[in-house]
């Protein structure tokens, strides 16, 4: 066995080296990878841009390629394997006249590439260029396509199978150009380790998104036919299928879904972007799942909500209708899954701040919508957490007892005991004053409970008649109050996750307990019950949060939902 001294000695130049050996002095000295490498024309060469690396690293790396030909195309070798090279749009010419020119040897070496071919309209923020125009709008070029098809013939037929990932953008649409863009990749089934394809600037284009999943499928399938046979879901036991539909997008970013009656379910958003480290905790839970980029700003991202087309690594939650359109066995377990995992929380129709006037009690309550014409009775069983969100009630509303709404709320609470297993459900109740959410009142609630009374304030005593009815879903899992007045989350609160403690919290925790109490008894414990760890509500939260940036007036109480 040939030793390292008797290497030494047998070597006559540095090209005698091993080859590994040569590869490890390369990256030691300074070779440029692990980084992004975008060609742009310079010369002969491309110009080698990199983040985060030693000044010297690209000038060390130009160096290289000049020594001598055998270098050059070990180190160009190199470069392919352990960079991402990008084709800008910019300079797609000289990107692609670059690709073209790699040997068989370094072509099986890619491991990461992306173009940008923008055949149509490139969008700001697709590439990383102080100098580009964003607005440039380009027409299909056929020559630029044919460009492009004899670039990824060349490559993907030395590429070594499930070696090179592919990011492509295009934005041509479902026409005949985005065919003939995609067609090497669909001579080539099953080469491609991981395939991105962005078809259309705009979100919403459903049958070039179709093209683009089904592409990029065929291109990373070790065999082609195999995504033509059928899986015969419903052979699987129940408990399977329901663990797999639990990993859909049924459970929301949150785990909520919102329901008014004028606007039908949807979804919370936090107004405020993403800070990653800095990021609320209470909010970022659901970053991820409702912005899930930009990931790589130096080449572009693909994501469902801002452009058309297919990624396996966008995250951002969608409406999945398709679960409830394939037939009526996967529509009842997709509606199991969907009350039972999510908190389902029933919003007034005219926002957080309204208020319910001695002139509006003909009207009907949106939690009596919601159980008595929205939902149907065999769907009541699968409620697992609902929460009433009350409008503010007017003092002048007291007594409700003889009131439209207060009859219409206890008949949908009977309908409810009828259908829903109570055994299981828990209930939570948000409740207001009318001077907190009319004008911003923030001490408006410490007046009411603080008042030298022997009874309870009188906007109190009208949700305690209201909530009477209650008392006979006393067998419910759990039974849940939330006094809530302007600014009340706009602090870090205790209850998400700061050590801040608001001097009314004492006198709240009371009037909460006595409320509770008066629908579940006197024994009832509400931190038994886990009250001390119930989480407010997204919207609850989000909106309060957001007065600490803008007046109240201008809180943009729409803007916090996304419809399903």
């Amino acid at each position: 066995m040939m030793t390292a001294q008797n290497t030494q000695q047998n070597a006559r130049n540095f090209l005698d080296l091993p080859s590994e050996i040569r590869h490890r002095i390369y990256i030691t000295a300074g070779l440029v990878v692990g980084t992004v490498i975008r060609l742009m024309p310079n010369g002969d060469y491309c110009r080698y841009v990199g983040f985060r690396l030693p000044r010297e690293s690209p000038g060390f790396t130009y160096n290289l390629l000049q020594t001598c030909k055998a270098i050059n195309s070990e180190v160009m070798t190199l470069i392919c394997s352990y960079n991402a090279l990008v084709v800008v749009h910019q300079y797609v010419d000289a990107g692609l006249k670059f690709l073209r020119r790699l040997s068989p040897q370094q072509c099986s070496a890619l491991t990461d590439l992306f173009v940008q071919l923008h055949l149509e309209a490139p969008v700001l923020g697709d590439c990383f260029d102080i100098d580009a125009d964003p607005l440039r709008t380009l027409p299909p070029d056929a020559a630029l396509v044919a460009s492009w098809q004899a670039v990824a013939k060349h490559i993907l037929s030395h590429t070594r199978p499930r070696t090179l990932s592919l990011r492509l953008f295009c934005d041509t649409g479902d026409g005949d150009t985005t065919l003939a863009v995609l067609q090497p990749l669909r001579d080539f089934p099953g080469v491609l380790r991981d395939c991105e394809l962005q078809l259309h600037h705009q979100q919403g284009n459903t049958s070039a998104r179709a093209i683009a999943w089904d592409t990029s499928i065929l291109a990373k399938a070790p065999d082609p036919h195999l995504w033509d046979r059928f899986f015969r879901f419903f052979d699987l036991p129940i408990e399977i299928r329901r663990c797999i539909l639990e990993y859909t997008d049924l459970v929301t970013p949150y785990k909520e879904v919102y329901w008014s009656a004028s606007r039908g379910f949807r979804i919370a958003t936090a107004l405020i972007r993403c800070e990653h480290l800095n990021c609320d905790t209470h909010l970022h839970r659901g970053c991820r799942f409702l912005n899930c980029g930009p990931d790589y700003s130096e080449t572009g991202y693909i994501c469902y909500r801002r452009r058309t087309g297919y990624s396996p690594h966008c995250q951002c939650w969608a409406a999945p209708r398709a679960l409830f359109l394939a037939n009526k066995s996967l529509y009842q377990e997709a509606l199991q899954v969907l009350y039972s995992c999510n908190r389902v929380i029933v919003v007034p129709s005219e926002g957080l701040r309204s208020c319910l006037r001695p002139d509006d009690t003909a009207s009907r309550l949106d939690a009596s919508r919601f159980i008595t014409r929205h939902m149907w009775p065999d769907v009541l069983h699968n409620l697992r957490t609902i929460e009433f969100v009350f409008p503010a009630i007017e003092p002048a509303s007291f007594p409700v007892s003889g009131e439209p709404y207060y009859i219409d709320f206890c008949f949908a609470i009977e309908h409810l005991k009828a259908h829903a297993d109570i055994s299981k459900l828990a209930i939570v109740l948000s409740i207001t004053s009318p001077r907190s959410v009319t004008n911003g009142d923030r001490g408006s609630i410490h007046r009411e409970i603080t008042k030298p009374r022997t009874d309870k304030a009188i906007v109190l005593q009208t949700y305690a008649q209201l909530l009477q009815c209650l008392g006979t879903l006393r067998c419910m899992r759990r039974f849940v109050v939330h006094l809530e007045w302007a600014w009340h989350w706009r602090v870090k609160h205790p209850r998400v996750g700061s050590q801040y403690h608001n001097i009314l919290d004492a006198e709240v925790n009371r009037t909460e307990t006595w409320l509770e109490k008066l629908v579940m008894g006197d024994g009832y414990n509400n931190e038994a019950a886990e009250k001390i760890v119930e989480q407010p509500s997204i919207w609850l939260y989000a909106i309060w949060n957001t007065l600490e940036h803008v007046g109240w007036p201008d809180v943009p109480q729409q803007q916090l939902f996304r419809d399903i």
